[in-house]
């Protein structure tokens, strides 16, 4: 039997068949012998899948294989389309051969390639600034034989290129190898160690990785400090083409074996930024250097004199200035000289105009330091207490210091100290790090740490104030910091608020001489306001009458009432509270308390004014009703706390009230709950009685199905609950009523439901109604022979303009709206006909060349060509490029 690849779920199911089928064919086998001999073509789980399958459940191989290209459908290869060519762009650093050999592998894949839709994919993903880009521009090839030609020679152009360079990079490598073969002198040639031990080849302290190199490139490619690699300087011509590295985006060497790759997220892991993908320990065994984030601290700041704290070092560094040149015991540490500009896209995002101060974040000592002022004015950098404190920084490490600082108001400030803090501003890699002396000064302030010039001087930073950003060189370019413009304004406010908080100082002005007061007239006695409260007393004449102190005492307990009125009391979590019961004639209420300390506090209370049905009811059904109002309005006090009924009535559950302060607040409630007058029922003798029969359910709910009255004559009536009284009628009278109404002098011959409910406003009435008067027209000759038929649509009708999906686009500009990210103020968009399918963009610019790149990308490479396109002639579209496009 001929080879073939046992399947194991990891590849193309339907290539597995197609490639099973054709070697089975050479041999012209039966349909029986293909399905027996499948199996041993499979391994692991997809063998397993075919022992799972029923015995007798396959009866060919074509079923078979069917099955089998079903349950592996997840492991199909997907085929590329124009999308995906589109797709397919050359990386900054890839050379034209590695971009043609992946786009033609891409163009292999796709079936029935347009060679004109080749070709214009092959120049859009062209690298923009190569030369070759701006060769085939300047003259374009035409076709796309003429364009792989012409990218064939410069391919050979650039092999010719980098074989030369890499020649004469050995030939100077090699006379710089012979220039340094000196003979060294006696005694120090077995001092000085070999070339191959000073530097072992692709050999360094690397952290051991929980993951592969590609998949950690994977997931921080887009980290803006990772440094991605120079061209590969070893020979084209000598490097594995089979092998490629994404890392390089160049041949030579696996992603998993790049030692750029490993060199680089190395760095990354010395800086903190990719603690998840290392193991707990380095390669030796080593803590690692830098230490997690700690937190964030809001209000904090800190800063260092520049010139020193004491006397002696201030004026050596004041007589600093008048030195030519800086003494030779100081190194300066400088940086690779670059020129700082701003411009109009450094003030993006910034409201202006405004006089904002510059507030950045720092990081200090593991902690993010929000809030930070940059103060070129102040010469030393302040680290305020509370900030101090919340970074847990033990008092023992701050170094002396005896000077004081001035500046915060009008008098000196001592400080409490000089912490040493390891800083990072700017974002990686053009980031500064740096060791920082810190200020530590317990005085208010809305800032977490005040920079000055030690600290610009030392970044040769430049601070724009306008742009609120500050720029510093270092050795990976240009660092930046921008402000934040609301917290600056917040930090203001609180600031002047602060200042504003100024103490109040109040003389007493009065003469020593105390004023004189009035002596009573006669003598005072003193009375009870409340009996038995002796705490609580007035004093007044004791030759006033009587009834005047009996007028008096009332008085003061009217004040003492009012003074202190019975507000609602709030409950805990799982007491027990108390509900009293009130009932009148005409109302029943409820006051649900709590005790605290022997004394009943009012919670809540509910009242409610009795129906004419519900006066009457007996008491005890009033009293079970008040508690089944209050169990509704109050359902969430009934819910979470154990209510017990205070009451003097048997019901199952109760307890005897023994107070009845707050039962008279609820008989209060219930007797100021009262009705409107109900109107005065007039009551007549009846001589003869009429029967009325309820149905059972007329007392359930407030509502029934109706009642049945029998008049003195024998005459049944029915009422309903929203229909006037019907009269009963017996079978005969029922099918004359039926015949009348259908087909009688005003006949209509109406359908079976319209014939009952017009049989039933008229005032008839019988239990089979409905069912009568459906069979009644179901017999009607008349109405089976010339009944109309309705064909008019349920809605009305509406032209379609495109019977065809995406035939006809209609595409339009929108705007300008406000500057969003990338400077973008304006949308595109298009919508189809048919199925009112949109597709839109939003562009920093309306031109020509805007809305063709849109028509190409979003219409014509994901929904083909159309039929027609709808504008409104805007300059836009109306033009030349865009019509011939």
């Amino acid at each position: 039997m001929p080879q073939c690849d046992l399947y194991n779920r990891t590849g193309d199911p339907g290539e597995h068949v197609y490639q099973f089928q054709t070697n089975m064919l050479l041999l012209q086998v039966s349909d029986a012998v293909m399905c027996r001999a499948f199996p041993t073509t499979l391994r692991k789980a997809a063998h397993a899948w075919f022992k799972s399958l029923q015995p007798r459940s396959i009866y060919s191989f074509v079923q078979l294989s069917d099955l089998f290209q079903k349950h592996f459908v997840s492991s199909r290869s997907l085929r590329k389309n124009l999308a995906s060519l589109l797709n397919i762009v050359q990386e900054k650093n890839e050379s034209l051969a590695c971009f043609l050999r992946r786009f033609n592998a891409a163009t292999l894949e796709i079936n029935n390639l347009d060679e004109s839709v080749k070709y214009t994919a092959f120049l859009r993903g062209l690298q923009p600034t190569s030369k070759f880009a701006f060769s085939v521009n300047k003259s374009p090839p035409g076709n796309m034989k003429a364009l792989l030609e012409k990218a064939n020679k410069y391919i050979q152009a650039e092999e010719y290129l980098e074989t030369h360079m890499d020649r004469r990079g050995e030939g100077k490598s090699e006379q710089k190898k012979r220039s340094r073969e000196v003979t060294p002198p006696e005694g120090k040639l077995a001092k000085r160690p070999k070339r191959d031990e000073r530097r072992p080849k692709d050999t360094f302290n690397q952290t051991p990785f929980n993951a592969k190199p590609s998949q950690i490139l994977h997931e921080i490619k887009d980290n803006k400090a990772l440094q991605w690699p120079d061209r590969m300087k070893s020979r084209p011509n000598k490097r594995n083409k089979d092998l490629w590295c994404h890392f390089h985006n160049d041949h030579g060497h696996t992603i998993d074996n790049c030692g750029s790759l490993k060199r680089a997220i190395e760095a990354l892991i010395k800086r903190g930024q990719l603690r998840k993908k290392t193991t707990n320990t380095t390669g030796h065994g080593k803590r690692e250097d830098r230490e997690e984030n700690a937190g964030t601290i809001n209000t904090i700041s800190g800063g260092i004199a520049a010139g020193g704290s004491s006397g002696k070092a201030r004026k050596a560094y004041a007589k600093e200035v008048c030195v030519t040149s800086p003494p030779p015991n100081k190194k300066l540490k400088t940086v690779p000289a670059a020129t700082i500009t701003f411009s109009d896209d450094d003030s993006d995002g910034i409201k202006t105009p405004h006089d904002d101060p510059l507030v950045i974040t720092i990081k200090a000592g593991n902690f993010d330091v929000k809030r930070v002022l940059i103060d070129n004015g102040s010469s030393a950098e302040i680290l305020f207490h509370d900030a101090f404190k919340k970074m847990n920084i033990p008092t023992d490490r701050l170094r002396k210091m005896d000077t004081p600082l001035y500046g915060f108001s009008n008098h000196p400030i001592a400080a409490e100290g000089i912490i040493a803090l390891p800083v990072a501003i700017g974002t990686p890699p053009a980031q500064a790090n740096f060791m920082l002396d810190f200020v530590v000064v317990k005085v208010p302030s809305a800032y977490n740490a005040i920079l000055g010039r030690p600290t610009l001087n030392q970044l040769q930073a430049v601070v724009s104030t306008y742009h609120l950003k500050m720029k510093f060189p270092t050795e990976h370019g240009i660092g930046e910091v921008k402000g934040d413009q609301t917290t600056a304004r917040q930090c203001y406010v609180t600031s002047c608020q602060s200042k504003n908080k100024e103490a109040l100082i109040i003389e007493d002005l009065r003469e020593d001489t105390k004023m004189q007061i009035g002596e009573p007239v006669e003598d005072l006695v003193s009375i009870e306001v409340y009996p038995g409260e002796e705490n609580k007393t007035v004093r007044i004449g004791s030759n006033l009458k009587e009834n005047t102190k009996l007028e008096l005492k009332s008085f003061e307990e009217l004040k003492a009432h009012l003074s202190s009125p019975p507000l609602l009391s709030k409950p805990f979590p799982g007491e027990d509270l108390l509900i009293y019961l009130s009932v009148t004639e005409v109302a029943v209420s409820a006051v649900l308390i709590r005790e605290e300390d022997g004394v009943q506090k009012p919670i809540y209370y509910v009242s409610k004014v009795l129906q004419d049905v519900e006066t009457r009811y007996p008491k005890i059904d009033k009293i079970a009703l008040a508690l089944i109002i209050s169990a509704r309005r109050l359902r969430p006090y009934f819910q979470s706390h154990t209510i017990v009924v205070l009451t003097d009535q048997p019901l199952r559950k109760y307890k005897p009230r023994t107070v009845v302060k707050a039962q008279a607040l609820a008989d209060f409630i219930v007797e100021c709950t009262l009705p409107e007058d109900p109107p005065q029922l007039v009551i007549s003798e009846v001589t003869d009685p009429w029967n009325l029969y309820v149905d059972g359910s007329s007392v359930v709910g407030n509502s029934g199905a109706g009642i049945i009255l029998i008049s003195p004559e024998g005459t049944l009536y029915k009422k309903s609950f929203s229909l006037p009284y019907l009269r009963c009628l017996r079978p005969s009278e029922s099918l004359y009523a039926l015949q009348e109404v259908h087909e009688g002098i005003c006949y209509q011959h109406l359908g079976g439901r319209t014939l009952a409910q017009k049989i039933l406003r008229q005032g008839y009435y019988w239990p089979t109604m409905q069912k009568d008067a459906i069979e009644f027209t179901r017999r009607c000759d008349q109405c089976q022979k010339f009944a109309p038929l309705s064909h008019t649509p349920v809605a009305p009708l509406t032209s379609i303009v495109s019977p065809i999906p995406f035939a006809v686009w209609g595409m339009d500009l929108l705007g300008p709206f406000p500057m969003a990210s990338g400077q973008r103020r304006f949308v595109i968009v298009a919508i189809d006909y048919f199925t009112k399918w949109t597709e839109a963009e939003s562009l920093a610019a309306i031109t020509s060349a805007k809305c063709g790149d849109f028509f190409w990308k979003n219409i014509v490479c994901r929904f083909g060509v159309p039929r027609a396109l709808v504008v409104d002639n805007g300059k836009q579209f109306d033009n030349n490029n865009f019509q011939t496009f």
